[in-house]
């Protein structure tokens, strides 16, 4: 949603933010340019909020080596035909697009081994209680709890 999940802008200002550095990771992801703008990132941890962000696996990286002590989740889904049906049901995207999401996909999914956990993607409900668990536990991780005292 425009102003909430996503602000569109023109690519020159894309581009004149990302040569700023305006932007914690932007990756060029099936022929579109996203970004995370850090200071997003920056106001939602100073207020205690946890910040998810929704990126592929080249924003993943990004966001590693920018913040080390990002935690970060891999999401699967639980075939290849499924994310083909999930695609195809949203309804977003032009055919061609799909193919070549589908086609990198098997590369994609390889990359989980970079990541901090894994949640199976095949009962909404299991995902998400799996991510919550997931934030339970790091919200009370030990050096987690230190930080903030």
């Amino acid at each position: 949603m425009e102003g909430v999940q996503y602000e569109f802008v023109a690519r020159e200002d894309f581009d004149r933010r990302r040569a700023g550095g305006a932007f914690l990771e932007t990756a060029e992801v099936h022929g579109h340019w996203y970004g995370t703008p850090t200071r997003f990132v920056d106001d939602g941890v100073r207020a205690g909020r946890v910040v998810v962000l929704d990126v592929d696996v080249q924003g993943g990286a990004s966001v590693r080596a920018a913040r080390p002590d990002a935690v970060t989740v891999f999401i699967l889904p639980p075939s290849i035909d499924a994310l083909r049906q999930r695609l195809l049901g949203r309804r977003t995207d032009a055919p061609d697009v799909i193919e070549r999401r589908l086609k990198d996909a098997p590369g994609e999914i390889q990359r989980y081994k970079d990541y901090d956990y894994l949640v199976m993607n095949d009962d909404l409900e299991a995902a998400v209680a799996g991510l919550v668990a997931i934030v339970d536990a790091e919200r009370a991780r030990v050096r987690r709890l230190r930080a903030r005292a």
